[in-house]
């Protein structure tokens, strides 16, 4: 088994999550058409979007990919320590993500008008 192998289930995965990349380019077009409004905002969804993403195709890569590398390879100590690595930093991104987009929903916003006296 090749890489090559895997490039099916690699696409497989990704068009089974095709509703989440349907969300992901609505936000990023709702983001751009809006950006003379509010940069900041829009700036934090593209690039929030952007991190889920890429993690999203490398996180599949190398979930098809793994097994493939303990096959070919010697060491399943190494590539075990690989795959731990990876999860740590793919966990990273992703927290970094969902705190970019919460950011854009919660942040910079004025404060709400009192109510009216009665």
């Amino acid at each position: 088994m090749s890489f090559s192998s895997v490039v099916p289930g690699v696409i497989a995965q990704l068009i089974f999550r095709l509703p989440l990349w349907v969300v992901w380019f609505v936000a990023v077009g709702l983001a751009v058409s809006r950006w003379k409004q509010h940069p900041r905002v829009s700036g934090l969804v593209v690039g929030a979007v952007a991190l889920l993403a890429l993690e999203a195709i490398v996180g599949t890569v190398v979930t098809f990919a793994a097994p493939v590398l303990m096959r070919e390879t010697t060491s399943a100590t190494g590539i075990s320590t690989l795959l731990m690595v990876y999860r740590i930093v793919a966990n990273l991104v992703t927290a970094v993500g969902w705190a970019m987009l919460l950011a854009a929903v919660f942040g910079w916003r004025t404060p709400a008008p009192p109510p009216p006296a009665s």
